[in-house]
């Protein structure tokens, strides 16, 4: 609520049988707004079996309802564009930075070294409202690690 702003509440009953008694309410102060923070790392990995491993940091607070990361990948292979997906769900949303990693797989190909680009987003959800950030890079994949 914005302040010197009259707000009115009512209350009722829903069902016919109850007709009255004792309403006990109180108001408080909203929690702070959660926050989120992403960063990609410059570099990925290809795997043998065509997935790719990603990573980066987060951070996040006031966060209690909900928090993941979730991104796509997308890697152009010859005259085809391989494309993954992947989410990675309950992160501590405690304010530090804290690092991530996902392994992406693609319905459509696989992954190789060369350059691909990464599209992610962290969401954190306190009690009211929700933080998002999205974060976009293009990565440089090696392949085992090369």
């Amino acid at each position: 609520g914005a302040p010197g702003t009259t707000y009115y509440v009512m209350a009722f009953s829903f069902d016919p049988a109850v007709t009255g008694g004792n309403l006990v309410a109180s108001f408080d102060k909203a929690p702070p707004p959660p926050t989120a923070a992403l960063t990609i790392a410059p570099r990925a990995t290809a795997a043998k079996d065509g997935s790719m491993l990603l990573s980066g940091t987060y951070s996040c607070t006031n966060a209690d309802f909900l928090s993941d990361i979730s991104g796509q990948v997308v890697q152009t292979v010859g005259r085809t564009k391989i494309t993954g997906f992947f989410d990675i769900f309950g992160l501590q949303c405690d304010g530090d930075v804290h690092p991530w990693q996902a392994v992406v797989t693609s319905d459509n190909g696989l992954f190789a070294g060369g350059k691909a680009a990464s599209v992610s987003v962290v969401l954190a959800c306190g009690l009211l409202d929700c933080a998002q950030q999205f974060a976009q890079r293009q990565v440089q994949v090696s392949r085992n690690g090369k």
